[in-house]
């Protein structure tokens, strides 16, 4: 069997692919009817179950990247590619002990909100269309990595596959609002969490085992080789930038949508 006929996808793959943007869609036609208000559209009325909100406030640190980009850095590092994960730890970790209780505590819909009320309206202009400007970038690399991803398995377009994904996205977002959102990222977990699980088993049965993936690893794999590229400087900053990064507006939204503080 070739490397190309590997990389085919058969009708079955865009079969999956079609019921899955049908049920991303069908998720935020459903919660469309919870949405009643500013405050259900944006937390979720406060109703939102923590389990949900939590894997929703995980799936967020989850990308194309993670199985791709990743996955060469661990080829290329060995180990330390384990350091670029340190950060993700960390910034649940502050958020449990820390961000999520007084997010919650705010009592309000969204981190602009609190900009306007705690500073003043032209800090809250300012913060709001420079958020707009970065997400736009942001989301457009996100696309870009899935659509790169996406190209190389079914053979679309780069164009069409961010166009057609994007617009899928935006749809369930503007039309379902947070429920949309995290539900979606719900679903999603429940799937990828079985896959990961069924790929790493696999993966070790493949190689022999733990012992086999150990023994026929190179030796520079095997200890943390933190030089070149991917050095302490580099781990560091990445570290504490993911670490805070992660407990922001983004984070901040599920902190406000679930029924009170010990549940963020």
């Amino acid at each position: 069997m070739t490397a190309a006929h590997l990389n085919q996808a058969n009708f079955a793959d865009y079969i999956v692919i079609g019921c899955y943007g049908l049920l991303m869609a069908m998720v935020g036609i459903y919660v469309m009817r919870f949405n009643r208000g500013a405050a259900e559209y944006f937390k979720g009325g406060n109703r939102i179950p923590w389990l949900v909100a939590g894997l929703s406030s995980f799936m967020a640190g989850f990308s194309a990247w993670t199985f791709t980009g990743a996955a060469g850095v661990a080829y290329k590092a060995g180990v330390a590619v384990i350091g670029l994960y340190i950060g993700n730890a960390l910034s649940f970790l502050l958020g449990y002990f820390i961000f999520a209780a007084r997010w919650r505590r705010t009592r309000i819909t969204t981190v602009m909100e609190y900009l306007g009320a705690r500073f003043n309206s032209t800090t809250h202009q300012t913060f709001s269309w420079s958020m707009v400007l970065f997400q736009i970038f942001t989301g457009g690399s996100t696309l870009y990595g899935l659509s790169l991803f996406i190209s190389s398995a079914c053979g679309f377009p780069i164009s069409w596959t961010i166009g057609v994904s994007g617009a899928l996205i935006m749809f369930y977002c503007v039309v379902g609002g947070l429920w949309a959102v995290v539900l979606t990222d719900f679903l999603q977990a429940s799937i990828l969490m079985p896959f990961c699980l069924v790929l790493v088993m696999a993966s070790l049965a493949a190689v022999g085992g733990i012992g086999g993936l150990l023994h026929s690893l190179p030796p520079e794999m095997k200890t943390l080789h933190l030089t070149g590229e991917f050095g302490w400087i580099y781990l560091v900053c990445w570290t504490v930038m993911v670490s805070f990064g992660y407990n922001t507006s983004a984070m901040a939204q599920r902190y406000f949508s679930v029924e009170d503080e010990s549940a963020a």
